[in-house]
């Protein structure tokens, strides 16, 4: 290259000075193409200012022509990022962590996705070979929702954090699991055997009688009266909505008298 305009230094070979106007100011770049001396997958590039140096380096996108859709390796310099992006709009980064966000730009976990999701086959949770299309290894938490009951949202699930009560949408209104709203009146439940022995006040239970429950909750007598007929004092153990009630169904004459009793519940 021979010193000419703007050119200062010697002849056809060794060291020459380019004083160049690029219009530009601290902390931009100067990049140029096809450089001489610089591997063909390199550019030269200038650092940001105040002081200017020249070094070729690697490419860090993957672009289309319009530049707007691209794979791009760090914003900045040591950045340790992966960005994703199509028509000029970023929508998915590997970070530092390793972490992968989609429509997050902080993904707070190793997968994050904000936004919906599609998924056609059955997804595992602690799970390698899913059976079904939520297959959980664990405890699963609900969560509550103000969110109105309605035919669109008919069979969703909450936990009704007030009630301390799980519930589900049945299309018209929220509803505590094993409600008792639609059972008709005088409906029995949880029938069982108990006996009450002699004078004692301590009631047993008949061995050959399975402890049915009620709603859910099994049922139980807190003591016998101890009378001569001793029979018990109250049923416990039936849900909200029931009442208790015992039967006298036998007695085996001792002494001690067995006294035995059908207890339940029945619906008020």
């Amino acid at each position: 290259m021979t010193a000419g305009t703007g050119l200062t230094g010697g002849g056809s070979t060794g060291a020459v000075t380019l004083d160049v106007d690029i219009g530009t100011s601290a902390g931009q770049l100067f990049t140029i193409d096809s450089v001489p001396y610089c591997a063909g997958s390199k550019k030269l590039q200038m650092s940001p200012g105040p002081t200017y140096v020249w070094s070729c380096v690697e490419s860090t996108s993957i672009s289309d022509a319009a530049g707007n859709t691209k794979i791009e390796v760090e914003h900045t310099a040591n950045e340790n990022k992966i960005h994703f992006s199509t028509v000029g709009i970023e929508h998915m980064i590997i970070d530092s962590s390793g972490y992968v966000g989609i429509g997050t730009t902080s993904p707070a976990q190793k997968f994050a996705v904000t936004g919906g999701a599609y998924i056609s086959g059955n997804v595992g949770v602690g799970v390698s070979s899913p059976t079904a299309k939520l297959d959980v290894n664990g405890a699963v938490k609900f969560g509550n929702t103000s969110s109105t009951c309605s035919g669109s949202s008919e069979g969703q699930q909450r936990y009704n954090s007030t009630s301390h009560e799980m519930e589900f949408c049945n299309g018209t209104s929220w509803t505590v699991f094993g409600s008792t709203a639609s059972v008709p009146e005088g409906t029995m439940c949880g029938s069982r055997v108990v006996t009450c022995i002699g004078s004692g006040t301590t009631p047993s239970y008949d061995t050959l009688s399975m402890a049915v429950s009620c709603q859910g909750q099994t049922l139980s007598i807190t003591a016998c009266d101890g009378g001569t007929s001793s029979k018990p004092v109250a049923v416990a153990g039936c849900p909200s909505g029931y009442s208790g009630f015992y039967r006298f169904t036998g007695i085996l004459i001792g002494p001690p008298n067995y006294f035995y009793y059908a207890i339940g519940c029945y619906k008020n």
